[in-house]
């Protein structure tokens, strides 16, 4: 299946010494297994210009192993999650078929 993941709400600071803290144990290992998961074809995304925030596409082979996937994040108790599970494409436009072939009988 696949999902899309937005992490929002990230972590501030206000001394440097906190974000050195917050950017070595925190964010850059974050990106590190982002990272790791895109080169493996578990993920694609990026990070909204500007912002506090990441935003991916995950493929995963059911809602719990998205979660643990999640928590594996440094940064997964400091944002906040939203996912939104997706439809397949080609699914989805059958459906519509079926839907339009039906709406044509009845004219």
């Amino acid at each position: 299946m696949k999902y899309l993941v937005m992490g929002s709400e990230g972590p501030t600071f206000y001394e440097s010494e906190d974000a050195v803290d917050l950017i070595e144990q925190i964010v850059i290992p974050t990106f590190d297994i982002l990272k790791e998961f895109e080169d493996d074809g578990t993920v694609v995304g990026g990070v909204p210009v500007g912002d506090r925030a990441v935003v991916f596409i995950a493929e995963a082979e059911s809602n719990d192993d998205l979660d643990q996937m999640i928590r594996s994040l440094p940064i997964w108790p400091l944002m906040d999650w939203e996912v939104t599970p997706l439809q397949d494409l080609e699914a989805r436009a059958g459906i519509e078929q079926e839907i339009l072939k039906n709406l044509k009988s009845e004219i």
